[in-house]
């Protein structure tokens, strides 16, 4: 690829002449640089920052499958997700990952950060751990693609020894456009995941975000795209996707009998803005017990908890009837079954990128664990496909099978797309009728691109236009775009600037002419600008070329900040404030005042940091608020901030840290331990001494020749803060003991009067026998 080819491409409708396919390209380039890219990936946790292993892998299973999940947690999802189905469908997907798999999930707005670190789900409490740890995703900030990126494929990356295998998938959830990267720049950041056949499943919340890029990234890694036009259906685009990583089978209806296939790894019953709860499950007409752990993982577990999905989840059912009940119908269900078989495109097929006209080829495989599964399902089962566009369904075509054999069945289909060259999704459907006349249905999705062969294109200059910043006060910000026809002439229509106002709004260009736009937006602070329209040229309509057009913003990029303090503890945080140049004044600030079970809490602001002070005798438990920013212009921001006061553990103060004695044979030997309890309360003191044991595993006991005794009038069991105790120990020596080194432990407990956590020090005890 010539230098500056970057540059030249950036606003261009894309034209095969002038700019090539980005997958086809991204594949040469490797073959071209394979050794620089190769460090490149080695060098890349250094280059998202300062991410250790540790903190993106806590276990990893390279026999599981692996699902990253990557949510949008940006501002906009305020408005757009009020009601958090995002975190939600996120939560569902924790909950149907199988044991053994993989599963971490990141968050990312202006910048990215790990969520719930990669580890392999072995059971509820990991599943548990997850669910909780996304309620603390808090929408703020800008939507920084290429952040996200880089930190996902550090994880994949430092997962294992050779990090995540080819397959791994990202859930990457958004809701608009990139606030300031490019097609190019998102796709560049992408190729290590081509590389190592990382998937990428593009979830996309609303218009705003059935976009290109997000499209693009999904076609380029053989991934699938999916667009959700309202959060409410976020639940069922989770589920879709989870049902389509994880090869279940789906049965719609969450209250119905379901045979559970032998051999198959889960059964799941899944029920949607539920009215009442699960309360029973069966097999075979017999109860079992719902809250047994060993069975079964269901979540909600408690019943304060309100969700819009409930799940029960049994791995490795036996093989029968099941069912669940609940005390009101569920709005929809489903159920969910890991057979004994799965789905999958044969590889190359469809492929990645298209020419317009070119037929769409799809073949699909079925593998199964026996002959006799794979007989049935060739009597029982029908498989299609459906392919969509940026105009809906365009096409459903029924699969022949081509080939089968005792492992495996093939089936192929052709399809003669007539729709415009953008991003399509084609999946393909199983549909399974069992002998119970239960119908399910098993799908794979995948992505691909269908350009257009053009000798013409239409150029913005500048690509990216910036018009200032948006935080001086009421008024506009203007600007302007000017737009060059190169070798054809061309028609501009419906030309709309969602956010602002564009003029003309339609105008034609002779080849080689230009036309002057000029650009609009009211000075509101608000960040998502998207320039869109159609382009003539002839017969052929072009779409308009990628133009980004922004305002300079005012900033907290440290995200939300997170404190945990002992009573009695300071610390302090950096606001990360960025303030664009065009800002005239800064912003005013002002502390956060802290809800919570307690008063005292002093929070204050020295520049640019937050300095948060806990009194002695602050309550612990959680405690809320939020930095205050007063913007020009009258606008305002805020940046949230949360404090965990925990209880201390008391701390013993010994005069010594160990304990040495010397006795000869039938005699006895002691020392004094002196003890200071610093602590706000009293404590109980529970002491004990291990056996002593010589290498020759010859042994002191403890329970008749080891005395503890306490000095001073005290009782050995309550400590008073701040006041000083003796401990005796004497140690009794039988005349027939071999000489030698006795090691052991003098063992201290000491539990608070108040409820706190109890502190432990144990101190090594060695007496030497001499004779």
């Amino acid at each position: 690829m010539q230098a500056g080819t970057a540059e030249q491409t950036r606003g261009l409708v894309p034209c095969r002449r002038n700019r090539a396919d980005l997958s086809a390209r991204v594949a040469r380039c490797w073959a071209a640089c394979s050794a620089p890219m190769f460090l490149a990936g080695l060098l890349l946790p250094v280059l998202v920052g300062c991410n250790s292993t540790a903190s993106l892998v806590r276990s990893f299973n390279p026999q599981g499958h692996t699902l990253l999940l990557v949510v949008d947690v940006s501002n906009s999802m305020n408005s757009n997700d009020p009601q958090r189905y995002a975190t939600q469908g996120a939560q569902l997907a924790a909950s149907l990952v199988q044991r053994g798999d993989n599963f971490g999930c990141i968050t990312y707005s202006t910048r990215a950060r790990v969520l719930a670190p990669m580890r392999e789900v072995r059971g509820e409490a990991d599943r548990l751990e997850v669910i909780d740890t996304l309620e603390r995703a808090r929408p703020w900030g800008e939507t920084n693609f290429i952040s996200a990126i880089r930190l996902a494929q550090s994880m994949l990356a430092a997962a294992g020894p050779g990090g995540a295998d080819a397959g791994a998938t990202i859930l990457f959830l958004t809701d608009g456009r990139p606030s300031r990267q490019t097609e190019q720049e998102v796709a560049e950041e992408l190729t290590e995941s081509v590389r190592r056949g990382w998937r990428v499943f593009s979830l996309a919340l609303g218009a705003s975000a059935h976009d290109r890029i997000t499209s693009r990234m999904a076609a380029s890694t053989g991934g699938a795209y999916f667009n959700v036009t309202d959060a409410r259906g976020l639940i069922e685009a989770f589920l879709t996707v989870m049902g389509d990583i994880e090869d279940y089978l789906v049965y719609r209806g969450a209250e119905r009998r379901v045979n559970s296939l032998a051999g198959s790894e889960l059964l799941a019953f899944v029920a949607l803005e539920p009215q009442g709860r699960f309360e029973r499950l069966f097999r075979d007409g017999q109860e079992l017990a719902l809250g047994d752990p060993q069975l079964c993982f269901h979540f909600p577990t408690r019943q304060d908890k309100k969700r819009a999905f409930e799940v029960v989840h049994v791995p490795e059912p036996e093989a029968g009837s099941w069912e669940v009940k609940a005390a009101v119908a569920p709005r929809s269900g489903y159920i969910l079954q890991k057979p004994p078989f799965s789905l999958e495109f044969v590889s190359g097929y469809p492929k990645r990128t298209y020419k317009r006209g070119e037929p769409v080829e799809i073949a699909l495989r079925v593998r199964g664990d026996s002959e006799e599964l794979i007989g049935q399902l060739r009597v029982r089962a029908s498989v299609q496909a459906r392919i969509s566009g940026p105009g809906g369904e365009q096409a459903t075509l029924p699969l022949r099978l081509v080939a089968n054999s005792a492992r495996e069945l093939i089936y192929e289909g052709t399809c003669q797309l007539s729709g415009p060259p953008e991003t399509y999704t084609a999946q393909a459907v199983m549909s399974v009728s069992f002998a119970d006349r239960a119908q399910a249905e098993i799908g794979k999705s995948v992505s691909f691109v269908v350009e257009d062969e053009l000798g013409f294109a239409l150029v913005a200059e500048p690509a990216s236009l910036d018009l200032g910043s948006a935080l001086r006060g009421p008024g506009e910000l203007r600007g302007t775009l000017r737009l060059r026809a190169q070798g054809a002439a061309m028609q501009l229509e419906n030309l709309v600037l969602a956010g602002g106002q564009v003029t003309p709004q339609s105008g034609d260009l002779a080849s080689g002419g230009v036309l002057e736009l000029d650009v609009r937006v009211p000075n509101d602070g608000q960040a998502d600008l998207r320039l869109s329209g159609t382009v003539r040229a002839g017969e052929q309509l072009l779409p308009f070329p990628e133009v980004e057009v922004r305002r300079s913003l005012f900033a907290i990029e440290s995200g939300p900040l997170d404190f945990e303090l002992a009573p009695g503890g300071r610390a302090t945080r950096a606001l990360g404030l960025r303030i664009d140049p065009y800002l005239a004044t800064a912003p005013e600030l002002k502390a956060p005042s802290w809800t919570g079970p307690g008063t005292g809490i002093v929070a204050e602001l020295a520049g640019d940091s937050l300095r948060i002070s806990v009194p002695a005798d602050a309550v612990p438990g959680s405690y809320r608020g939020a930095v205050r920013v007063a913007l020009p212009g009258g606008l305002q921001a805020s940046l949230p901030c949360s404090l965990e006061v925990v209880a201390p553990r008391p701390r013993l103060a010994l005069s010594t840290e160990s304990c040495a004695l010397e006795a000869a044979p039938g005699s006895s030997a002691e020392t004094s331990v002196e003890l200071v309890l610093h602590y706000r309360s009293g404590c109980t003191l529970e002491l004990t001494c291990s056996d002593l044991v010589a290498d020759g595993n010859a042994r002191i006991g403890q329970r008749f020749d080891i005395e503890l005794l306490p000095e001073q009038g005290w009782s050995g069991t309550e400590l008073s803060p701040g006041s000083p105790q003796t401990l005796r120990l004497r140690v009794w020596t039988s005349s027939d003991l071999p000489e030698g080194l006795y090691k052991g432990t003098l063992q201290l407990l000491c539990r608070p009067e108040d409820g706190g956590e109890a502190a432990k020090r144990e101190v090594p005890v060695v007496l030497e026998v001499q004779p």
